[in-house]
């Protein structure tokens, strides 16, 4: 028995400006699809992964309101680019930070320059993305609480050794970049982390009306 397709999620690597929703917008109208009316829903890869792939942030905010806010990290590291972003949480509202997304940090342009010379770029982009302390809404956060690395290359040693000289300088944990690395065995793609995230929405969205939505960590998809 065949069943129609309920929900999609698109996922790109970096938040989407109000220019790429329209492409996206009128694209999916012209096949009869719907689309919400925000930017919304166009997320993050590295923000669907942390939330639905690797529970980065509370589930249960208002019912645990000692949930420290976190600062976290997310870094894709492709043949055609770098993309990190710094997510902010507190009490599952999440905003994105900072945006790093570089096509001449692509890992095709180790053929096009000596491997020290990437090396520095990498680490030099990285640690400007990266810099601590960073002041949101009032509130000082000194450290990350997770590292997420994703996509093809996301256990290639050059970027490994980029994030380790990064998080070093700023007085991270090595068990930061150690859960991250000991996550690769479950590496999260695009299509999956954009797949796996609409599926949640639509679990969400057909309990919500048996639960109470004040006691629930809503995702913001």
């Amino acid at each position: 028995m065949e069943a129609s397709t309920s929900t999609a999620q698109i996922a790109i690597p970096f938040p989407a400006s109000h220019a790429v929703f329209d492409i996206f917008h009128s694209t999916l109208k012209t096949l009869s699809a719907h689309m919400h009316s925000s930017t919304a829903s166009l997320t993050s890869t590295g923000l669907l992964a942390g939330l639905y792939s690797y529970g980065i942030g509370p589930g249960q905010c208002f019912t645990s309101p000692s949930d420290p806010s976190r600062l976290f990290l997310t870094v894709e590291y492709t043949r055609s680019a770098l993309t990190a972003l710094v997510v902010f949480e507190d009490c599952c509202v999440y905003d994105v930070e900072r945006v790093l997304h570089e096509t001449e940090l692509g890992a095709d342009n180790l053929s096009k320059e000596p491997f020290s010379t990437h090396q520095v770029k990498l680490e030099k982009a990285l640690s400007a993305l990266t810099r601590l302390p960073l002041t949101v809404d009032g509130e000082t956060m000194e450290s990350f609480s997770d590292v997420l690395l994703l996509d093809e290359l996301a256990g290639d040693p050059l970027l490994r050794d980029a994030l380790k000289d990064v998080l070093g300088k700023h007085r991270q944990s090595d068990n930061l970049l150690a859960a991250a690395v000991d996550r690769l065995k479950g590496t999260i793609v695009p299509v999956f982390a954009g797949a796996t995230s609409a599926v949640h929405r639509d679990l969400e969205q057909a309990t919500n009306s048996a639960l109470n939505p004040d006691n629930l960590c809503q995702a913001p998809v």
